[in-house]
C-alpha cells in the first residue's frame, strides 16, 4: 500500500506557475545595502532540513545548508560539498569525493562521517522524517525506516576522511538530484549530538551553506549572514537574508512597492496583468513542480 500510495501522490503532483516580484521596489538605495529582504509567504515551520517537507522550510535551508550535489539553473545536478563523484557500471554505487579542506560555520571539518550520519539520520524512525522514502532506495533503507534494522546497516559508509561510498537496491536516474534536495544537505554530527532538538536555535546551529543562523524571532523574521568558512564565500556576494512570514500577498505587494521587501514569496492573481505593466522585468513568472491539497 506505501507504494501505491508514493505513486498516488507521483501523479498528483502538477506543475504551476510561481509568480513572483524580485527587484528594487520603492526603495533606490536596495541595491547599496548588505540585506536583501525576502518574503517568505509565511513563517517556515522547521530549520531543520532532515524535517523539511514544506516549500519554506526549503527555502530557507538552501541558504544554511548544502548537500553533496547542487544544482544549477536549469536544476541539472552540479558539484555542492562533493567536488566529483563516480557511478558504478550496474548504476547502482556513487563514490562522492568531499573538496578539500571544506567546513562547517564553526570552523570544524567537514568530513566523510557527516555525510554519513546525514543519510542515517533520515531513514532513522526516532528521528522521523517525513521525507525518510528519500533513502528508501538506499541498500537496507527501507528495512531501517521500517524498525527491522538499525542505522548503522544503512548502504552509505565513509571510505576515508574525504570519500563517501552509497549503494543503491535498484539504479535510480534521479538520484543525483535526490542528494541536491535540502532534507539530505549535510549536518554535523558534532553539532547535533550536543545540543539534540534544540541544535536548529540562534547561537547553537552549525550550518554547511552559504549563510549562517544569526537570529530567528517565530512568526517575525529570520535573519542569516554569510558563513565565513563556505568553500565558496569568495563569491557569496550578499551579506545578510532576512526572511519575513508576509502571508498576505496584497501585503507583500505594498511592501515592494515602498522598498520593504527585495523579493516577494508572491503577487496577487487578481492583479497579475496590472502588476506585469508596472513592473515590467521585475515579475517573474517561472514554473515549480508542486503537490497542492
Amino acid at each position: 500500500m506505501k507504494r501505491n500510495w508514493f505513486r498516488l501522490l507521483a501523479v498528483a503532483a502538477c506543475l504551476v506557475l510561481a509568480v513572483v516580484l524580485a527587484g528594487c521596489g520603492g526603495d533606490k538605495n536596495t541595491a547599496s545595502r548588505d540585506t536583501i529582504m525576502v518574503d517568505l509567504g509565511e513563517d517556515a515551520p522547521t530549520l531543520d532540513p532532515t524535517m523539511s517537507e514544506d516549500t519554506q522550510s526549503a527555502r530557507v535551508a538552501y541558504d544554511l545548508f548544502e548537500g553533496l550535489v547542487s544544482f544549477d539553473q536549469k536544476l541539472d545536478p552540479i558539484p555542492g560539498l562533493a567536488e566529483r563523484w563516480d557511478i558504478s557500471p550496474d548504476k547502482r554505487t556513487y563514490t562522492f569525493y568531499l573538496r578539500p579542506g571544506i567546513k562547517f560555520s564553526d570552523d570544524t571539518p567537514i568530513t566523510a562521517d557527516d555525510v554519513v550520519f546525514t543519510w542515517q539520520r533520515l531513514v532513522d524512525p526516532k528521528v522521523g522524517s517525513p521525507y525518510n522514502f528519500l533513502g528508501s532506495n538506499v541498500v537496507n533503507g527501507q528495512a531501517v525506516i521500517d524498525g527491522k534494522l538499525p542505522v548503522s546497516e544503512l548502504g552509505v559508509r565513509a571510505i576515508d576522511p574525504r570519500t563517501v561510498e552509497i549503494k543503491l537496491e535498484v539504479p535510480d536516474p534521479s538520484f543525483l538530484n535526490i542528494c541536491s534536495m535540502p532534507n539530505v544537505a549535510i549536518l554535523s554530527k558534532a553539532n547535533i549530538t550536543k545540543y539534540g532538538d534544540s541544535w536548529t536555535e540562534p547561537g547553537k546551529m552549525v550550518s554547511s551553506g552559504a549563510y549562517k543562523l544569526a537570529e530567528r524571532v517565530i512568526k517575525g523574521y529570520i535573519l542569516l549572514e554569510k558563513n565565513e568558512h563556505y568553500y565558496d564565500a569568495a563569491n557569496v556576494a550578499i551579506s545578510k537574508v532576512k526572511f519575513l512570514p508576509i502571508v498576505e500577498t496584497s501585503s507583500a505587494l505594498n511592501q515592494f512597492k515602498s522598498g520593504g521587501v527585495d523579493l516577494t514569496w508572491s503577487v496577487p492573481s487578481d492583479q497579475y496583468q496590472s502588476i506585469k505593466k508596472e513592473f515590467g522585468d521585475q515579475l517573474h513568472t517561472v514554473p515549480q513542480e508542486a503537490l497542492y491539497y
